[in-house]
């Protein structure tokens, strides 16, 4: 399972560095602008969050962790890595903002974090227990993680032609851009329910247009250009 440490203001683990109250400050005037007052909520009818952004994919994380522990376990892992991996190839320098909600706030050298030999995420991608962000300093590509709706967004050109295709290969998406399947003519298919594998969600393009993956992928710059999602 991806190591952890709980901030009880202990030193974070390499690569990890606490923002300063008015770094922290700056960084959530920066979110709102982006997304929109943050509207934490238990239930349906406050999702999502955040004004989820133009493009973005939203996918659905869960599996039950009493099943199969060592599945949950390796999911968490494959979203946590995979998205390192992405933001790696498009962040420049290698430094990322993680924002979680009533916590503080850190500044991450992807580099030096993913170059640890026993590497430990102070908070994950993969949102399990509270709000996650991972985002460019200007806020332009990152990721969004809902804990009670259990999501994942995945926004900014670059993210989503390749963070969101890897994903896409084995995450249903819930949402494109915001909007569901009711209401995205990018989610066109048969009547199945919105949270589906993504592999029947791409053969509803079939007669729409080209196959999903290869749009996400044209709506992105180049960038972790090995991440096809084929």
């Amino acid at each position: 399972m991806t190591p952890r440490t709980v901030d009880h203001c202990d030193p974070p683990p390499p690569g990890w560095t606490y923002l300063d109250r008015e770094q922290i400050d700056e960084a959530w005037s920066r979110f709102r602008a982006a997304f929109g007052a943050l509207r934490p909520g238990l239930h349906a009818d406050a999702w999502p969050a955040i004004t989820e952004p133009a493009p973005s994919v939203t996918f659905d994380p869960r599996f039950d962790a009493t099943a199969v522990p060592a599945i949950w376990a390796a999911r968490m892992e494959a979203i946590n890595a995979e998205t390192v991996r992405c933001l790696l190839g498009i962040a420049d320098p290698s430094e990322v903002v993680v924002l979680d909600w009533q916590h503080p706030g850190y500044r991450l050298d992807l580099s030096e974090h993913a170059s640890a030999p026993d590497a430990v995420w102070r908070v994950p991608v993969h949102p399990d227990g509270d709000y996650y962000t991972f985002v460019l300093p200007d806020f332009s590509e990152g990721t969004f993680g809902h804990p009670w709706e259990q999501s994942l967004c995945v926004f900014g050109p670059r993210l989503v032609g390749t963070l969101a295709v890897t994903l896409s290969t084995w995450l249903p998406v819930l949402r494109v851009d915001g909007r569901t399947q009711q209401d995205n003519p990018l989610l066109v298919d048969d009547p199945p329910p919105v949270r589906r594998p993504a592999r029947r969600f791409f053969e509803g393009f079939t007669e729409a247009g080209p196959h999903f993956a290869h749009r996400m992928r044209q709506r992105g710059d180049a960038g972790c250009s090995d991440a096809s999602g084929a």
